[in-house]
């Protein structure tokens, strides 16, 4: 190849980059709209609260002190407190029934096989090209005397199995919403998925991490649901080992916003504590892939907001996210557990509506179409 070609190839890359970058910017338009118009509120940084809100809240906090005082813990929240070398903390744990999807491996792999667009250098009019010149798949490729070795590594991570890597190669080469990314959850049992989602005490580095809620599939269509929360500051070190156990046993995770958030956020607490946990493996984002199915259905892309419209859920109790560092403050001043319930509940409906939301949208998968 000569250094003109060269030199074409690489401004054809990053052409190729800046329409994918742009197409992804069409469909997080309507968010950064929202969040433009969003100020930060007095308990943190987080989305401003309208006054009927904050008054509900209040009112709710009220009625939790007056009906939880002089409870036992057990009592206001059944688990209990467990220690490890680093200290201890509170679990809660049940078992939930939800539905499972079925897989689609054998399809996804033949879309995957069938995509051209997977090599450096090959848009929609090569392919058509290739196409009509007899190579109807990767397979087809290795015989040509330009594309074989390319499409020699994409086949390489195919068969092979490298989840992470086919992972990171459709994101390198795909939008981050494109729904042949999200399809590849279908090479995962379901016994392979951890779903995510933390409660903090704000949203930068350096506050602290008070409950991590994770799901786990444990038996058949049962899914057991965890809880880690801290009941004094100092026990965020013993929940975030606990946790990493936990990372370690898993072969994917699942989250909302979890890339932008809940990963860099667990990743620096970890640091903070010189714990090496196991982060570095294929996460399905399901912010993303929400946008591009139901990005004309809704006003918002909220967890709660597509949990009422999409799912046709309520939650009995709703605490605003922007409110748990309050209600966590004012737990840790009177040590009454009723103000820990809440907080506890919203992180259990956010997980097990994040599981609901993953089902969803594998039966909505020609929807991402």
């Amino acid at each position: 190849m000569s250094r003109y070609d060269k030199i074409i190839q690489r401004f054809s890359r990053r052409l190729n980059q800046i329409e994918e970058d742009l197409r992804e910017k069409r469909f997080a338009e309507s968010d950064h709209e929202r969040e433009g118009q969003q100020a930060k509120s007095a308990t943190g940084f987080a989305p401003r609260l309208s006054e009927y809100e904050y008054y509900q809240a209040q009112e709710l906090k009220q009625e939790l002190v007056d009906r939880y005082r002089d409870q036992s813990l057990n009592k206001v929240i059944p688990g209990e407190k467990i220690s490890n070398q680093y200290g201890t903390f509170y679990h809660i744990s049940e078992q939930v029934k939800e539905d499972s999807f079925k897989s689609e491996k054998e399809s996804v792999e033949k879309t995957i096989l069938s995509f051209f667009s997977l090599l450096p250098g090959i848009r929609e009019y090569r392919e058509d090209q290739l196409k009509k010149a007899g190579y109807k798949n990767l397979q087809d490729l290795i015989s040509h005397p330009r594309w074989g070795k390319e499409a020699e590594l994409v086949l390489q991570v195919v068969f092979d199995e490298d989840k992470l890597g086919l992972q990171h190669l459709l994101s390198s080469r795909l939008p981050k919403s494109h729904p042949l990314v999200f399809s590849l959850s279908s090479f995962h049992p379901w016994e392979d998925f951890l779903f995510l989602d933390i409660e903090t005490l704000g949203l930068f580095g350096g506050n602290l991490v008070i409950l991590i809620g994770i799901a786990t599939l444990e038996d058949g269509n049962k899914m057991r649901l965890d809880q880690f929360l801290a009941l004094e500051v100092e026990e965020e070190i013993g929940l975030l080992k606990a946790f990493s156990e936990y990372l370690f046993k898993s072969k994917s995770l699942v989250s909302f916003n979890g890339k932008a958030f809940d990963v860099p956020f667990l990743e620096g607490r970890f640091r903070y504590y010189g714990i090496i946990p196991d982060l570095h493996k294929p996460h399905f984002d399901l912010l993303h892939f929400s946008r591009r199915v139901w990005k004309n259905q809704l006003p918002d892309f909220c967890l709660d907001t597509i949990e009422r419209n999409i799912l046709k859920e309520k939650r009995s109790t709703h605490l605003p996210s922007s409110l748990v560092p309050e209600f966590y403050s004012d737990y840790l001043k009177t040590k009454n557990y009723g103000l820990l319930k809440p907080i506890v509940e919203h992180n259990r409906q956010d997980v097990l509506t994040l599981v609901r939301i993953f089902s969803e949208l594998h039966r909505s998968t020609t929807a991402l179409e």
